[in-house]
């Protein structure tokens, strides 16, 4: 009866463990990058400091956002890029 019981949790627990890498694997990625280049003018002459995580693309596969985050030359005044699960945000992001 206990091999039986180890045997059912064993199973089980694999069963979570796939369920979850499947879901990892298929989740959305999104390719952030980090403006650092300090204040900002618009176009209504207003200034404001950008100071944060913006959000550039998202991607089906991890690997398609990796490459265009390589692909992606840091144009000026964006400091760090990033690509994360569409269910994280970097800190600091609002």
């Amino acid at each position: 009866m206990m091999r039986r019981a180890r045997r059912t949790a064993l199973l089980v627990a694999l069963s979570l463990l796939t369920s979850a890498a499947a879901a990892y694997a298929d989740c959305a990625w999104v390719l952030w990058m980090h403006w650092g280049g300090g204040l900002v003018r618009q176009q209504d002459g207003s200034v404001y400091n950008p100071h944060q995580w913006q959000v550039v693309d998202a991607f089906q596969s991890r690997e398609a956002c990796v490459t265009t985050q390589r692909s992606t030359t840091l144009s000026k005044g964006y400091d760090r890029s990033l690509c994360l699960p569409d269910t994280v945000k970097p800190e600091g992001s609002r």
